[in-house]
């Protein structure tokens, strides 16, 4: 597999309320987008918030390939993600 730009983004936001910072995930597939930010204060450190969010980017899109290769709904391939993204912020 080829290296493509994965779906990462990085937000340093502050306002009155507080501050944002870490790097935020998103996939897309047909019509649905899913995301997660992964937090440098949570996760240790911007180095490894980016590395759990670019983890979870390659499980998406490797989930979306296979959902798009085999036909799979929608709904199956949401649930899928879903359990990626849970898995990657247990590690």
């Amino acid at each position: 597999m080829t290296e493509e730009k994965l779906k990462i983004s990085r937000i340093d936001s502050q306002n009155k309320a507080g501050h944002t910072q870490g790097w935020f995930v998103r996939e897309y597939y047909e019509g649905l987008i899913i995301s997660c930010l992964f937090s440098d204060k949570k996760y240790g450190g911007t180095d490894q918030a980016k590395e759990k969010a670019k983890s979870l980017a390659k499980s998406w899109r490797e989930l979306r390939e296979k959902a798009k290769a085999s036909g799979q709904n929608l709904y199956d391939w949401y649930s899928d993600a879903e359990s990626a993204k849970t898995n990657a912020k247990r590690k």
